[in-house]
């Protein structure tokens, strides 16, 4: 006979042999021991997915009749816990929290309203208002004392404000009774048979505890907590600190800490933990933040797995985790169904998650999906594009699969990041904006099966450069030499030719060098293209016949000083000197007198 996980925590006691005199339902106990003769199985795996048909919000199990309670934005789908065959739809208004009963087969739905439902027959039996509801975090049903507790927290501008549990009445849903708790209360927890409910905070190192309306004890913790789970069974309630790093497990009998525990990884996104009734299992969400190259700078590929801890811890107080499956995607919720010992993951998305079915058994869903590639825009005819190419990576799982997760496009870490649209897309479709000649992409379904591949593109979005070089002796021809390089190599497309045209004249393609005569000035238009199609803006070379000073063949700015030095001798004009340059008749040879010299100096 297997025996119970929990038997193997440190200084615990074989609790096997008691779990039918501690079982508060007769029908958790006959799932207990009819657990005890199944097979023990190796793997966890995806082997189904249950999408919403909305965004939705909370998932509660009743074992006594194994359904399935998923709240949806506009109700509450019931499904048979074996097939997910689909059973009930609860209209309601809304997302709601929902929270099974199984000894009275009623169910109660939180949103802005607190509502009763028959398990029976699903129909709304109750349902009453909550003041504020934008306060209310978290809801428990406690099936001895027949009471609702939801957390609230109460006034929130104010440091001294209080916070509650609201107690309403299971049968008549009327709040009658507030208890006083600490401030911002977070998450509650019940173990039906102690009849003790369990309050963690956001900000403080403590837990509370209740019995019936009467805060009965706070145990203390080194740090704040971040998620709890109670195993109802042995009357242990774990909780994980809220810096990740270990696992608190106290005796609920005894409200005493009985052993702390060390993870490895950062825990640092985990939101919830679930714990198996019937063996004790542990599961936990965890986040295990990886830079990958080529990634955005300061963005992360994460990777999420799912842990299964059965109660094993090495000698250097570390927990011994027995099975592992890696997701990479967050998980927003866990759940563990008694009966058939599935494990429910919110799986969080861009189309408002899913609800994956993973299990110790054989994968259903073995093949990655298939991809195709679109481009929004075609190359031209030489196979270049001269922006960035929007494209869409769409990927299409195989007949039979789970469906298409995530796709992802990573690029050389070499290459400068690429304008994206979207660096990873959730579901079937990616859309990008991709100036890289190159990047890679990876499909993966939600089963976890992966699809590797490449992309690569001729992108050459810089002009190309001209540069004109002048030579020959003062007062001879003049040649001009024109040379085109395309920058961004190995990149580039490379230059396909060079244009130009003198004194107004039709472009003509440049072959080589060619003259300008010394008799007048010249004006030189000139520019290139690449192969790619991009266009250098036009550039203007300007030839003088005079004014060469320094003998180059152009006037320059040191040529243009040293001809107003010898107009004005250096001091202050002649009478000759202004008649010649005081074109206004100012008087003295100011700059539009200067200007008008030198364009008369030069020719122009």
């Amino acid at each position: 006979m297997r025996e119970h996980p929990r038997s193997s925590l440190p200084g615990k006691e074989r609790e096997s042999k008691m779990i039918k005199n501690r079982c508060l339902l007769s029908v958790l106990c006959g799932a207990v021991l009819s657990w005890m003769s199944l097979p023990a199985r190796a793997d966890l795996n995806v082997t189904g997915v249950l999408p919403p048909p909305s965004p939705w919000g909370d998932l509660s199990i009743n074992p006594q009749t194994n359904f399935l309670y998923i709240s949806t934005e506009n109700e509450i789908r019931v499904l048979d816990g074996r097939t997910h065959q689909l059973l009930h739809s609860v209209p309601m208004n809304g997302a709601a929290e929902v929270e099974a009963d199984p000894t009275r087969n009623r169910i109660y739905a939180r949103n802005t309203r607190l509502t009763l439902i028959d398990g029976r027959t699903h129909a709304v039996v109750n349902s009453v208002p909550l003041e504020d509801p934008d306060h209310k975090r978290d809801m428990v049903y406690s099936p001895l004392s027949n009471y609702v507790y939801i957390a609230d927290i109460g006034c929130i501008s104010r440091p001294d404000c209080l916070s509650f549990l609201a107690v309403y009445h299971g049968d008549t849903l009327q709040h009658f009774e507030w208890v006083t708790v600490k401030r911002f209360p977070q998450q509650i927890v019940i173990d039906p048979e102690l009849n003790r409910v369990y309050v963690r905070y956001a900000e403080e190192n403590v837990i509370t505890v209740i019995s019936g309306l009467t805060v009965i004890g706070e145990i203390p913790l080194e740090a704040a907590p971040m998620t709890m789970a109670v195993d109802p069974t042995t009357h242990t309630l774990y909780v994980l600190e809220k810096n990740g790093t270990h696992l608190t497990v106290i005796d609920g009998r005894r409200n005493a800490v009985t052993g702390r525990y060390r993870l490895t990884g950062n825990f640092e996104m985990v939101y919830r933990m679930a714990v198996n009734p019937q063996t004790g299992d542990v599961a936990f969400a965890r986040r295990d933040a990886r830079d990958t190259p080529g990634d955005f700078v300061g963005h992360r590929d994460e990777f999420h797995s799912l842990l299964l801890w059965k109660g094993a811890v090495s000698p250097d107080g570390r927990l011994e985790f027995a099975q592992r499956k890696e997701l990479r995607r967050s998980l927003w919720g866990l759940w563990i169904a008694p009966t058939t010992e599935r494990i429910y993951a919110r799986h969080l998305g861009d189309d408002g998650g899913k609800l994956l079915v993973i299990e110790d058994a054989p994968p259903t869903d073995v093949h990655p999906p298939t991809v195709t590639v679109t481009l929004q825009r075609e190359p031209n005819a030489a196979g270049w594009f001269t922006a960035p190419v929007p494209l869409t990576v769409r990927a299409t799982d195989n007949p039979g699969g789970l469906g298409v997760d995530l796709i992802t496009l990573t690029w050389n870490p070499s290459e400068p990041p690429p304008t994206m649209l979207h660096k990873t897309g959730y579901g079937d479709q990616l859309e990008a904006l991709l100036d890289n000649a190159s990047a890679s992409y990876r499909v993966r379904d939600v089963a976890g099966n992966e699809l590797h591949g490449s992309i690569s593109l001729r992108i050459d979005d810089d002009p190309p450069q001209t540069a004109a070089a002048l030579s020959g002796a003062p007062g001879g021809l003049t040649q001009v030499t024109l040379s085109a390089t395309d920058p961004g190599a190995p990149d580039s497309s490379g230059a396909a030719g060079t244009w130009y045209n003198v004194d107004g004249g039709p472009f003509a393609r440049y072959t080589g060098p060619f003259t300008l005569s010394p008799e007048r000035s010249h004006i030189v238009r000139y520019y290139s293209r690449d192969i790619a199609g991009n266009g250098e803006a036009e550039k203007i070379l300007e030839v003088y016949r005079s004014g060469d000073v320094n003998n180059d063949a152009q006037v320059e700015i040191g040529d243009v000083i040293r001809i107003l030095q010898i107009v004005v001798g250096g001091g202050s004009p002649t009478p000759q000197q202004l008649g010649a340059g005081d074109q206004d008749g100012s008087g003295a040879l100011d700059v539009a007198d200067a200007v008008r010299l030198l364009r008369r100096i030069v020719g122009l």
